[in-house]
Order: structure tokens, then sequence, then C-alpha cells
């Protein structure tokens, strides 16, 4: 493809880059007037878990819930329209979609399977979001277990010692918000905080649940004894942790493969097109079909090599 050629594309796509563009320009303006609108008070979000007001309030983990998080991961408050915010997402990934197809060098009729495409990807990334947010919690749980440990030695306030301990956490990341909201609510309402903790943390992860129940029988039981015992589950448990994030690892790796293989299979779809080889409309609609087929499997794969470890 010559350069004059690929500039005649982009000229022909100038309208539709101008249309995204715009729509990119639309959404963040209404989005700034609604912080803009919105009271002090009603502004804060929990940095994690894309928490709004109590009017706008939903159940922890649930398809809003997380819609809230991945748009928190862009900056972005969606409280309240997260349909919309899906419907935006789905409609700007599947036209990007469909431009990069096209500026690939593949025709209209196989480029309109972008729009499929891309909204399914966007459906993917959402969850994806999630998901990495869980991953960045359990890394850092061993870490935590292995502080708490040493602080509860010397300082037999649990809520205190949440509080020291999730200073030595990482502020970029969720498990610090999480342990100094835990943290506040034991403050304020007691050991009850606990057993309310516990609901929330198995839904983010499992792990994060063993903690919990960890933290609840030692608020209960105390003593050198109970302190030792949490020592020892503690390092069991950062054991297992340690073991999971080398088998997402190994996991990333192989995610790795599947999209150099897709890189290749759209190289190919690409060099027959311009060709001339595959320009037959039963040809054209299976390289449509294919990209989408691909789009799936990609998600599907990913999915079951989280789901693995």
């Amino acid at each position: 493809m010559g350069f004059q050629e690929l500039l005649g594309r982009v000229a022909v796509l100038r309208p539709w880059l101008a249309g995204a563009a715009a729509a990119f320009l639309v959404f963040h303006f209404v989005a700034w007037l609604t912080r803009k609108a919105m009271k002090p008070a009603q502004k804060r979000l929990a940095a994690f878990s894309g928490e709004a007001t109590a009017a706008e309030a939903v159940v922890f983990g649930s398809k809003r819930h997380r819609i809230r998080v991945a748009f928190r991961r862009l900056g972005l408050d969606v409280a309240g329209r997260e349909p919309l915010a899906m419907w935006l997402g789905r409609t700007a990934s599947g036209v990007g979609f469909v431009l990069a197809l096209r500026l690939a060098g593949l025709s209209w009729m196989v480029s309109w399977s972008g729009v499929v495409a891309g909204a399914l990807f966007f459906e993917g990334w959402v969850t994806e979001q999630w998901r990495a947010m869980q991953n960045q919690i359990e890394d850092e749980i061993p870490m935590f277990l292995l502080r708490m440990n040493a602080v509860v030695k010397t300082t037999p306030n649990i809520a205190v010692a949440l509080e020291e301990v999730s200073k030595t956490l990482s502020p970029k990341k969720p498990l610090r918000a999480w342990v100094e909201r835990l943290a506040r609510a034991l403050q304020q309402r007691g050991r009850k905080a606990l057993g309310e903790a516990q609901e929330e943390a198995l839904v983010l992860s499992p792990s994060l649940g063993v903690v919990v129940v960890l933290l609840e029988r030692l608020a209960e039981t105390g003593g050198t004894g109970f302190t030792e015992a949490f020592g020892q589950a503690a390092e069991s448990l950062g054991d297992v942790l340690d073991a999971r994030v080398t088998a997402r690892a190994k996991g990333a790796s192989a995610q790795g493969t599947l999209f150099i293989l897709a890189g290749v299979t759209l190289l190919m779809m690409v060099g027959m097109t311009s060709g001339g080889y595959a320009n037959a409309p039963v040809i054209q609609t299976m390289f449509a079909v294919s990209i989408v087929w691909m789009t799936v499997g990609m998600i599907v794969v990913k999915k079951m090599l989280q789901e693995a470890v």
C-alpha cells in the first residue's frame, strides 16, 4: 500500500474520525458538567469500588457496580448513568474497530463486523477491569498479612493495627482503600463491622474473605496463642496466593500467544484482500464472521485462564 493510497483512505474516513472525536468530547463535557452540578458531599467515591451517594447506591459486586469500577479506572464517574455509559462505550469501541479494520486495508463489508466485535470487546473489557482489581488486591494480601502479623503482636486493637498497616500499602492499589474503610468501620461500629465486611470481602476475593475471618477470630479470641495461630494461617494463605501470582503470569503469557495468532490471521486477511484473492462476497462474509468469532474466542479463553487460577 502506497503512501498516497493511505492518505486517500484516511481522507475518506475523515467524517468518521471527526464524529468519533466529537462524541468523545461531548461525553467528557457532560460528565464534567454533572460533576460540577453535584454537591461536594455527593462527590465522594471510593477509589477502587466506584461507590456513589446513598441515593445512587448499588449492590456491591453487581453489574452496575462493576461498570462504575471500570469507568472509575478511566477517571470517569458514571454513577446513575451506567446503561448510557455502556452504550456509549460499545458504540465508541465499535466505531474504533471499524476504522481500524478499514485503515488496515479490509473492505467495508468486512470492516462492518467491527461493530459487533468492538461491542463484545468492550463488554469483555469491563469484566476485565473488575478482575484486574481483584488481582491487585490478591497481589498485596501476602504482604498485608505479613505486616499485620507483626503489628498485632504489639497492638491488640484491631482497628488501630489495620490503620497502621494500611499506611504501608500502595496508595495506587485498591487494598489500601478497602483496609482503611474497614478500620474506620471498626472504630465506629466495633466487631460488628467485621461481620458486615465478610460478604463484601468474599465478592472481591475468597482470599480476602479468609483474611476477614482471621481478623474476626482474632478480635473475638485474642491472646498470645491465637496471635501465633493467626501468623501460621497468614503464612499458609500467603504461600497459596504467591502460587496464584505465578500461575497468573503463565496465563498472561498464553494470552499473549493468543493475541499474536489473532494478529497473524488479520494480516493474512489483509494480504489476501489487497492481492485481490479474496474479493468474492462469500469469502468476505467468511472474513467478517471470522473476526467476530476470533473476538468471542479470545474473550472466552481469557476468562477460562483467569478462572483457572
